[in-house]
């Protein structure tokens, strides 16, 4: 068996124009990397990976920890960081999400419709 026989990809999409979020997850070995754009313009704009652990004050409690990086100017951070922690959780795993996602002259309402989408896609990952 060679490292191709441990990797499979799943795609994902939640919602329509130009609030549609997509995903493409790869899982390698025992880890996961995911991959998040939406929006008008797919970029990469901020990456986050999470780790868990047992917890040292907590023993016998897992702990996740995340690192971040951010594009300069770029707002994708917290949709990563969300992603990681919540599916490094789930899985029980190490987890990377590289997301962009971007519309144009976004507003508030606009921002709100993709955070929701997003965080739904989420969950439709760990659902299936």
């Amino acid at each position: 068996m060679n490292s191709y026989d441990e990797m499979k990809v799943k795609r994902y999409t939640y919602g329509v124009t130009p609030y549609c979020i997509q995903a493409i997850v790869t899982f390698v070995g025992q880890d996961i990397s995911v991959t998040i754009g939406g929006g008008n313009r797919y970029h990469i704009g901020a990456v986050a990976i999470a780790t868990p652990s047992e917890s040292i004050i907590n023993p016998g409690k897992t702990t996740i920890t995340t690192s971040v990086m951010a594009v300069l100017g770029h707002k994708d951070d917290v949709l990563a960081k969300d992603a990681a922690i919540k599916l490094s959780r789930h899985f029980n795993t190490t987890v990377t999400v590289s997301v962009g996602v971007h519309v144009d002259d976004a507003d508030i309402l606009d921002i709100e419709k993709l955070l929701e989408n997003s965080k739904l896609l989420v969950e439709q990952i760990i659902q299936n």
